[in-house]
């Protein structure tokens, strides 16, 4: 959560140096890495949401706590403003749909689903069409909220 907050407002482009990741000082060091804000917001939105998944499939309690949904949540919006690149789609698709799960659970859900959709319209940016079914019968809530 807390690399969200920090990388969220950075320009897309922003070189970002990942140090090396070796713990023992006879392993020999590599250079640190250097990626993007954006390529790493979509890496930890992937991972986060890929994790959830295993979670819930492999561990899910019977009910569902705010702690669970809340990062799902982060890594989920974090995706919307690089929706026109195609290959978020999925893993935006995966999140809807996990979203979609929790809210049988806890209808609170439903304000994050349609802030989800409102920011993406907010922004210009279309839903990919694997997220359809998930975020379905909510546009009209949004609109009747907007009047």
């Amino acid at each position: 959560m807390v690399a969200y907050n920090i990388l969220r407002p950075l320009p897309s482009t922003t070189p970002i140096t990942l140090p090396t990741t070796s713990t023992s000082s006879t392993t020999p060091t590599t250079p640190p890495t250097t990626t993007t804000a954006k390529s790493l917001l979509l890496a930890l939105s992937a991972h986060d949401i890929h994790l959830m998944h295993s979670y819930l499939t492999q561990r899910a309690a019977l009910k569902y706590t705010p702690a669970l949904v809340i990062p799902l949540w982060s890594a989920v919006f974090t995706l919307v403003p690089f929706l026109a690149d195609p290959s978020t789609h999925d893993i935006f698709a995966r999140g809807c749909a996990l979203l979609e799960v929790f809210e049988r659970d806890m209808r609170g859900v439903r304000t994050f689903r349609r802030g989800i959709l409102a920011v993406a319209w907010k922004i210009g940016v279309g839903i990919p069409e694997a997220a359809a079914e998930a975020l379905e019968g909510l546009e009209g809530e949004i609109c009747s909220y907007a009047r």
